[in-house]
């Protein structure tokens, strides 16, 4: 027997009533009352997400087993978890097909980031092989992090800029202190390759922010 796939704290029919959470939009959304989360998988048969306290954390500090029924619209994931705020550290397990042939590789046992995140820790014990390497990876994977969208800071950047840079496929980084060695210079070479894109050609992206911890 798995312990991971036996780990979760509650089902999502524990905390939930049917039509709590919603499949749009994709990613987390923050509000008053909790955090709505949504992720896209059209092979997925089991979505777990995970809870931490600290970006090296060796085991999540909470787990939630989303229900197939309650939690799934079409090939859409989805859980409004209530009490979570800005600053939460997350990720999701994700379990499915593993055959490489069929251009499937669903491994539980690692954390995965949330691909519709708009922010991401980065702890000390960071190591991307890990992700490559049989085995769990939780203390040395990258972790999701809830970010509250309505204070960021855009400096007086014009209209066009701000659409720009918070389209589909753009992106641009911020580093916080303790950044990363390397970090603040790929951070302005994607700054550099946005300002040269006339407005309007680059049909959106999240904007990505990282924390180094």
């Amino acid at each position: 027997m798995d312990p991971l796939r036996n780990s979760a704290d509650h089902c999502a029919s524990d905390i939930l009533g049917e039509g709590a959470s919603q499949a749009y939009p994709l990613g987390p959304t923050l509000t008053p009352y909790g955090v709505n989360f949504s992720i896209f998988s059209a092979h997925a048969t089991n979505v777990d997400i995970v809870f931490f306290d600290h970006p090296d954390a060796q085991q999540p500090s909470r787990v939630i087993k989303l229900n197939p029924v309650l939690n799934r619209t079409s090939h859409y994931w989805h859980i409004f978890v209530p009490g979570i705020v800005a600053g939460q550290l997350y990720g999701y397990r994700v379990d499915g097909p593993g055959e490489a042939s069929g251009g499937n590789r669903f491994d539980y046992h690692k954390v995965l980031i949330d691909p519709y995140g708009k922010s991401i820790s980065i702890g000390q014990h960071y190591d991307r092989s890990a992700a490559s390497r049989p085995g769990d990876n939780t203390g040395t994977s990258m972790k999701s992090d809830v970010a509250d969208l309505s204070t960021f800071d855009w400096e007086g950047e014009p209209a066009w800029r701000r659409s720009l840079r918070c389209g589909e496929t753009g992106r641009k980084m911020q580093i916080a202190p303790g950044e990363r060695p390397g970090a603040r210079t790929a951070a302005k070479g994607v700054e550099s390759a946005l300002a040269t894109v006339p407005p309007g050609q680059v049909p959106g992206a999240a904007r990505m922010v990282i924390r180094a911890a």
